[in-house]
């Protein structure tokens, strides 16, 4: 049978798909151990224990493995849930692979969105995306921010790094108005009538 396009076991054999499953998610068996928690997640949900809340239990299971390996929860965001069910179905023809990157994506984001902004104190570097995640900017616009010259990164690889105290800073000096930032003087218009005077010449 399938639900959700996901294969599930015959229930008759499910106390034995599950005493395997449980027996096996011990052993890593040299996989990397988002991988080994894919496959395993993948495993669980073919077997399909309950008539309700296979997933939601199945992804309390997830998380549990990872934290056993010492990785923070996978938090699948709504948009990627058909990428998410699509991942399920190439691990049950056997490739894993799929719902491991979106099992690492997830996890990725928790950093992201949750750990590093709460974790970071105002002067601590975090990639562009955890310091949107603060709020109010978002991610398009501070890189907007970082091509010209406005707000101060350094580079870590592929990423962007910078702190609340950079963007505070940058936002201090910005005028509220849309111009040049405070303390930079602006030109002050000519009088009118010297302008007319000159148009006539």
């Amino acid at each position: 049978m399938a639900v959700r396009s996901v294969k599930v076991a015959v229930p008759a054999a499910i106390p034995a798909d599950l005493d395997d499953w449980s027996q096996s998610t011990r052993k890593l068996n040299d996989r990397h151990p988002v991988v080994h928690a894919a496959i395993h997640h993948a495993w669980f949900e073919r077997i399909h224990p309950f008539t309700d809340g296979n997933g939601r239990v199945g992804r309390l299971l997830l998380d549990f493995m990872l934290l056993q390996r010492g990785y923070p929860p996978a938090v699948i965001p709504k948009a990627q849930r058909p990428r998410y069910l699509r991942a399920l179905e190439l691990a049950d023809d056997g490739n894993p692979h799929l719902l491991a990157e979106v099992i690492a994506r997830a996890v990725s984001g928790t950093l992201t969105r949750f750990l590093i902004p709460n974790l970071a104190g105002a002067a601590k570097l975090m990639p562009l995306s955890a310091l949107a995640a603060q709020g109010p900017y978002p991610v398009q616009y501070l890189r907007l921010l970082v091509f010209e010259g406005k707000l101060r990164v350094v580079r870590d690889g592929h990423l962007w790094l910078s702190s609340r105290k950079w963007l505070d800073d940058y936002v201090a000096t910005r005028d509220p108005r849309g111009g040049k930032p405070r303390g930079v003087k602006r030109r002050r218009a000519r009088p009118r009538k010297a302008r007319a005077r000159r148009s006539r010449r």
